[in-house]
């Protein structure tokens, strides 16, 4: 801090008043805050107005040196406009303060992320149970939460952040040194010591009601962007999220916990108008992390527990029953296995312990067997240690076939062409030769349109011994 400089900034605040828009205008038509001063008292100054030349004739630069002096004696810190200490967040909106007052730690305004959370001085409980969970979420992800420091949720605000061992920033609308509200005199106490108290206004400044309106473009420019926890229409919490709108800034909204009750009819307009909802902290923190990863840490407790449906209902919910555990039956394993006594698997026809018997035990009757495709041999049924409820009715024998025509067995073919046989009737001789064939084979060699039948082939080949040897080769049934 350049001492000369701060003289100089201070005497052009006390002329021109906390908050006008004219000290920077003014600025611009010098190089600093000393040469301005003596433009002011060149009598061919044509910047003034006629009140203002009252003020600078009746105002002097030793009251100004003696605020500095009183200062520096009571730990207070001054920055302005010129210095580097200046936030930057606060250069780009409009109006920016040109000497802030506080007490703590400055460097917060740079290396932190930091949320503006505003809300009602006469809270619902749902809305300080809210404001104590968010608060203690969001600053265990390196977020510094800002807040006015007033009774209600701007008290809760600041208290969670303390609890979680974070920082916090607390924006007066009165003199840093002034004793207000008096209920949060221990929490202003601990912020000065673990975060940093911050105002525009001179010391000795008392809270006055025009004072606030104007602080909150201070608590919306220098976070990122404002939270509102309850407000209603008429609630100065509103001041602050319009500036933010203003400035470019996000606005968060906590959803209420009754939609008919007032208390919280001025989140529900913002809601309606675009704000974003927050169900929980990382609604806050998802939105910051691509943009600021260096600075915050993903701190997620996203559990059933922790999430704002929780917190609609204030009385305590009952414990759900223990679940019933299910009895597990002990067995004993035996060190060796009698295979004698281990079943077999069951196979078709025979009955066991676990199959139910609903065969009958009568043979099947014989089928018809096709002309062509006769079926193939059954091998005999493996005897079974299963334990049987019924004796199984012997399974019919199966027609055996020859071993000459047997599929693989090697055997010349009986089926000979006879010289008197037509072309028709060698190339369906033919096709058989190399074994049986199905009716649609002997359809797609003989280029027929419609599949042939067993009968149609007969009377194709129209041979009496033909329909003998394919009798006895295929054992047809009389």
């Amino acid at each position: 801090m350049n001492e000369n400089l701060t003289t100089y900034w201070l005497w052009l605040v006390m002329v021109l008043g906390v908050g006008s828009v004219r000290t920077l205008e003014l600025f611009k038509n010098a190089d600093n805050a000393k040469e301005l001063y003596y433009s002011m008292h060149d009598p061919d100054c044509g910047l003034l107005q006629e009140k203002e030349r009252e003020r600078v004739r009746k105002t002097s630069l030793e009251q100004a040196k003696a605020i500095l002096a009183f200062c520096e004696k009571n730990g207070i810190g001054i920055m302005t406009w010129e210095d580097e200490i200046y936030p930057d967040s606060l250069r780009e909106i409009y109006n920016p303060p040109c000497v802030l007052f506080y007490r703590g730690d400055p460097s917060l305004l740079h290396h932190g992320l930091m949320l503006t959370a505003v809300g009602t001085r006469h809270p619902s409980p749902y809305s300080l149970k809210v404001a104590q969970r968010l608060g203690t979420d969001l600053a265990r992800c390196n977020m510094i939460l800002v807040s006015g420091c007033a009774v209600g949720l701007d008290a809760a605000i600041h208290r969670a952040a303390l609890d979680a061992g974070s920082p916090t920033i607390a924006v007066l609308g009165c003199g840093v040194d002034y004793d207000y509200p008096q209920e949060n005199r221990a929490l202003k106490t601990e912020i000065e010591k673990n975060g940093l108290l911050l105002t525009e206004y001179f010391p000795g400044t008392p809270p006055r009601p025009r004072n606030f309106p104007v602080r909150n473009r201070i608590l919306a420019g220098i976070s990122e962007a404002t939270l509102i926890i309850e407000a209603s229409e008429t609630s100065g919490s509103l001041i602050t999220a319009n500036l933010a709108c203003e400035q470019g800034k996000s606005v968060f909204c906590v959803p209420p916990a009754d939609i008919f009750d007032k208390r919280y009819s001025g989140v529900m307009n913002f809601l309606r108008d675009g704000a974003y909802p927050v169900f929980n902290h990382m609604d806050v923190v998802y939105a910051f992390y691509l943009k600021y990863p260096h600075k915050l840490s993903l701190y997620d407790e996203t559990d059933s527990s922790r999430t704002l449906d929780s917190l609609v209902f204030d009385e305590p919910k009952e414990p759900k029953p223990a679940r019933r555990q299910k009895q597990r039956l002990s067995v004993q394993i035996p060190d060796t296995l009698d295979p004698e006594r281990l079943p077999m698997p069951a196979r078709s026809g025979e009955y066991t312990e676990d199959a139910p018997a609903a065969q009958s035990a009568e043979p099947r009757p014989a089928q018809k067997r096709h002309l062509l495709y006769p079926e193939p041999p059954q091998a005999p049924a493996r005897q079974s240690t299963a334990i049987q409820k019924e004796p199984a009715a012997p399974a019919a024998e199966p027609h055996p076939v020859p071993p000459q025509d047997a599929p693989g067995s090697g055997q010349p073919r009986i089926l000979v062409c006879p010289d008197e046989a037509t072309e028709v009737q060698r190339q369906i001789l033919l096709i058989l030769q190399s074994g049986p064939k199905s009716l649609t084979e002997i359809s797609r060699r003989l280029h027929m349109d419609v599949m042939v039948t067993a009968e149609n082939l007969l009377d194709m080949l129209m041979l009496d011994w033909i329909e003998n040897k394919i009798s006895d080769i295929y054992s047809l049934p009389e």
